[in-house]
């Protein structure tokens, strides 16, 4: 198809919205005849039959919940649907006969409609050609698309489990993706996502939403932290290397990138803050109702004199998929404000740790932040005025007395932890004593 074609199509296209209303006041009271309407003009030859189709579509399975639940029907209206002419919608751009409001309308219609039908559909159907066909267009249109339809596309790559094509041979091997900049785009995406939902993320806990939102945040936040060891992996290459790689960056996408992850981090740090002082508050996450003398106990003795309540936090999927991403952030990219930004949760970090029943799959990830933190005097300042070396020294004697294989690696990384602590300049007199430990600790792990 030529550039005038398309223009030409698009401007047919943005004329047809008045149809619409005109069929819905027709039938509106019956919604299985509109249906067997909307489904003949799907099928029809024009695409001002198709784009009226698609509209009554989104319609009727909005405001009719008995037909939204019926698989089958909800699959029939799937397989009616032309998806050249959704691909020709996802491509609506901008030019001198449309105006960029038009063809973010024509987008938002294409993105609906997908995000409807993943919603949808029966879970054996979401590896359709017809909807994993749609990853480059869905992808493509994100520079052209409104905030709300990026946070759409990002949850239909989501549901198609475009992120395990990401670090996959499938990824290797371009079948679902042709489009080298998908993985930069589908990053762009997560980040979006995460920064527009975690400012609420807190005021839904209680709400019955709260499970599927943050079960997909922790995803989000899961493959970004792949992502970036992927990143990490890559800048260690050898330059021959490059050609085995699923995919590459261009410079301006990796600062593109590193900006984009550094605030999504900040508004991490925020959040994690946010719910523990929730928690410790009893705003109504952890403790409905909690007296604590906060001013005369440490950050970890004040979390667990929650007891047992204190589990709703450390087992939210969000908390040990931010804290894994953020740890690997603080660690790897050299932004000394943002580590000075991540020192004021050392608290938190130091709480979590010391919490009681809690596994190494959280204090790994703390120590790896720590390392980050601890990387600037702010950090280490927020350490000890938080009296960090008792909660690691407790659990690096609990490690020495163990045998198994992974006390033995985190007895590793609370050393390196702690030799940071004691090699630095601004430690107080107790410095020797700590040497001492420290040393008999790495010859007892050795």
């Amino acid at each position: 198809m030529s550039h005038k074609q398309a223009e030409q199509e698009q401007e047919q296209i943005g004329s047809d919205k008045g149809s619409v209303e005109q069929v819905e006041q027709k039938d509106g009271e019956n919604p299985a005849k509109t249906l067997d309407k909307t489904l003949a003009l799907l099928q029809a030859p024009d695409d001002t039959s198709h784009f009226v189709g698609l509209a009554l579509l989104k319609s009727i399975l909005d405001n009719h919940q008995s037909l939204r639940e019926d698989g089958a029907i909800v699959t029939r209206c799937w397989t009616a649907i032309p998806v050249k002419f959704l691909d020709r919608l996802l491509k609506a751009r901008p030019n001198e006969k449309k105006s960029k409001e038009e063809t973010q309308s024509m987008v938002a219609l294409a993105v609906a409609i997908v995000h409807a039908f993943v919603t949808l559909l029966p879970s054996q159907m979401l590896k359709d050609a017809n909807l994993m066909g749609r990853i480059d267009g869905l992808v493509a249109a994100v520079p052209f698309s409104t905030p709300e339809t990026v946070v759409q596309i990002s949850q239909i790559l989501m549901a198609l489990n475009f992120p395990s094509l990401l670090f996959s041979t499938l990824a290797r091997t371009g079948q679902y993706s042709q489009n080298r900049d998908s993985p930069y785009f589908f990053i762009k995406l997560l980040l979006v996502d995460i920064r527009a939902t975690l400012p609420s993320l807190q005021e839904q806990h209680k709400s019955d939403e709260y499970p599927a939102i943050s079960s997909r945040i922790a995803e989000s936040y899961d493959v970004l932290s792949n992502f970036i060891g992927y990143l990490v992996q890559s800048l260690d290459e050898d330059e021959s290397q490059s050609d085995s790689r699923p995919f590459s960056l261009d410079p301006s996408q990796l600062l593109q990138l590193r900006a984009d992850i550094s605030e999504t981090m900040s508004l991490t740090i925020e959040h994690l803050r946010e719910c523990y002082d929730a928690s410790i508050a009893g705003a109504g996450v952890i403790v409905p109702s909690a007296q604590i003398d906060n001013d005369s106990m440490s950050s970890a003795s004040r979390f667990n004199t929650l007891g047992s309540s204190s589990k709703s936090m450390t087992e939210d999927p969000v908390t040990l998929a931010e804290l894994r991403t953020l740890a690997l952030w603080l660690r790897e990219d050299d932004n000394d404000a943002l580590r000075k930004e991540a020192a004021g949760i050392t608290d938190i970090l130091l709480a979590l740790y010391a919490a009681e029943d809690i596994g190494s799959d959280i204090r790994s990830p703390i120590l790896i932040a720590l390392e980050g933190i601890l990387a600037v005097s702010t950090g280490i300042e927020a350490f000890m005025s938080e009296d960090g070396w008792r909660p690691l020294t407790t659990d690096l004697k609990a490690v020495l007395a163990s045998s198994s294989t992974g006390s033995v690696n985190r007895g590793i990384e609370i050393v390196r932890v702690l030799m940071t602590i004691v090699e630095s300049d601004i430690v107080g007199p107790a410095k020797e004593e700590w040497m001492e430990m420290v040393h008999l600790s790495v010859q007892a792990l050795q």
